[in-house]
């Protein structure tokens, strides 16, 4: 307490200087607070008494401020934050040491000590079997990190067995922690509960399902066809994969569950589409035609589904499905299939993007047009962003005739007779179109 009182004078006297005058210290009232607002202070004298100050008073919500200062630029005032981390190395601080474990963590890649030993200190402090009952708390912690790295103190130090780790993270809101332990439940030699396998088989989280499914693969554990069944039409695709591979082996035919799946009108159209992706994964031949018969369909999931099969399987001769797919009523898709054309360097013609834009339900569609516009010849793409200009958004417009006009300058080329006609006319069409160098653009295309 002495130390204490003495290092508050000593920090006002230091503080009755002018030159160390700071607004957020002179604000705030709480003596909590204006301690942690002195561990930024730009002077190092006031930064090592403020750290030195909080550690005596053991106060767990300065401790985050502290850790901060043990990557301090001066080393006096590291060895300050450091000697006051130590003030909590106490049973009634061993919380707050769980607790500031992530801060602890991105010390390990400051440059400017090493903090390998610190950490070890507090690792070594916390794995006593006084403070057991403090990380099986910090397990349950509302903080992802916290919990992570308790579990892997815990499995790394072996405090407790897997068995009772695993029981006390079944339930876990972090799926981290979850997958953590059931890859060290998992890698047990022996004999496994089957019902806690079939409770990962149906956990929410994928990968854990995955790794559960991997141990069924590897050591031919007993699962109920009906669980594999319900794995085949999993959401996820390596679920999926390794649901069929077992089913297979198994003398069981995922295509003829997949596909009676997909013909029952009575399933939900959900299942219906992974039971059309699970098809695709099982290399069903006759995958594509259903695909393009679903592209038929009113359904907007559906069809979005039987898209992305339809041209994974066609390749470079989807381009036709994917110029009508951007003109379908739903956005996301026609979205999606402008994606899918420009990331494919499908080429594209101005009479395509007219066709396609001509029958798009909606103004919004046209923004998927303008970025496309610049797949075309650079003359071409200016001509259609012309014919646009009484119907795109400002800030769209505004940003393609930007790019068109780099083009310009980048790759120069003369346009044709008929170029310069249409051009003309648009331009004077549109006067108040946004574009730069438009009376030397006159110029050129009345040459």
């Amino acid at each position: 307490m002495a130390t204490e009182y003495y290092l508050l004078q000593q920090i006002e006297a230091l503080m009755s200087d002018p030159a160390n005058w700071d607004n957020a210290y002179a604000r705030e009232t709480d003596p909590l607070k204006r301690l942690e607002c002195l561990t930024r202070h730009y002077n190092g004298h006031l930064r090592q008494r403020a750290v030195l100050c909080l550690g005596r008073m053991k106060v767990g919500e300065a401790l985050p401020a502290i850790i901060r200062r043990a990557n301090d630029w001066v080393s006096q005032v590291r060895d300050a934050a450091r000697q006051s981390i130590r003030q909590f190395m106490v049973p009634q601080g061993a919380r707050w040491l769980v607790e500031c474990l992530p801060e602890f963590g991105k010390l390990l890649s400051s440059q400017r000590d090493d903090h390998a030993r610190l950490l070890e200190e507090i690792h070594r402090f916390l794995v006593r079997p006084e403070n057991n009952a403090v990380l099986m708390e910090g397990l349950n912690s509302a903080k992802p990190d916290v919990a992570r790295l308790v579990l892997g103190l815990m499995l790394e130090q072996q405090l407790f067995t897997v068995d009772v780790i695993f029981e006390r993270t079944q339930g876990h809101k972090n799926p981290s922690v979850r997958l953590i332990a059931t890859r060290a439940w998992l890698g047990q030699s022996g004999r496994r509960n089957e019902q806690d396998l079939l409770t990962l088989l149906k956990d929410r989280y994928a990968p854990v399902r995955q790794v559960a499914l991997a141990v069924v693969m590897d050591e031919n554990a007993d699962v109920p066809v009906t669980m594999l069944l319900m794995l085949l039409h999993d959401n996820n695709e390596l679920v999926r994969k390794r649901a069929a591979k077992v089913l297979t082996e198994r003398g069981h035919s995922p295509v003829a569950h997949s596909l009676a799946v997909f013909n029952d009108a009575t399933q939900n159209l959900s299942r219906r589409c992974v039971a059309l992706r699970a098809l695709d994964e099982q290399k069903y031949e006759d995958v594509l035609a259903l695909a393009l018969d679903c592209l038929k369909s009113d359904s907007t999931a559906l069809y979005k589904t039987a898209l992305d099969i339809a041209v994974d399987h066609l390749q470079e001769n989807a381009r036709e499905l994917l110029l009508e797919a951007m003109s379908y009523p739903a956005y996301s898709v026609a979205k999606r299939a402008g994606r899918q054309y420009a990331k494919r360097k499908f080429f594209l013609t101005l009479e395509d993007i007219l066709r396609s834009q001509a029958a798009a339900p909606s103004a919004e569609h046209l923004g998927l047009y303008l970025p496309l516009s610049a797949r075309l010849g650079l003359w071409e793409g200016l001509q259609f962003m012309l014919m646009q200009a009484g119907n795109a958004e400002r800030e769209p417009m505004r940003q393609a005739l930007a790019k068109w006009t780099t083009r310009l300058n980048r790759f120069y080329t003369e346009p044709t007779a008929h170029q310069k006609t249409a051009l003309r006319a648009l331009l004077i069409q549109h006067p108040d179109v946004g574009l730069r160098d438009k009376n030397y653009l006159m110029q050129v295309l009345s040459a």
